[in-house]
């Protein structure tokens, strides 16, 4: 599963297709990183459909303790097309984003 790390580099991506390259690099940061947050969760709500009881439990367990590489690997074990789900949720908000940015 791809990280909330790896989830920010796309994210910088929109900040050059909305032109918000003139902002100081820390509020660049600042953006990316809200952006990716806001993806990440999108992601964990859209897959953890595709869970049962337990691993629901298992990955609240994971979460609450902030250890997100390990939620990453967790679901990429117990959801299957979920490379292809992250791009879904990603190409989604990017669109939003710019949609609503025009």
């Amino acid at each position: 599963m791809v990280s909330q790390e790896q989830i920010a580099i796309k994210c910088k991506d929109i900040i050059s297709e909305l032109s918000l390259d003139y902002l100081s690099l820390e509020e660049q940061e600042e953006i990316i990183a809200e952006m990716s947050e806001v993806v990440y969760e999108k992601i964990i709500l859209r897959v953890i459909e595709k869970l049962n009881e337990d691993d629901v439990k298992s990955l609240n367990n994971i979460l609450d303790e902030e250890r997100y590489d390990e939620a990453g690997f967790f679901l990429s074990e117990r959801v299957d097309n979920i490379e292809k789900i992250i791009e879904e949720e990603i190409k989604s908000f990017q669109e939003e984003i710019i949609k609503f940015s025009k």
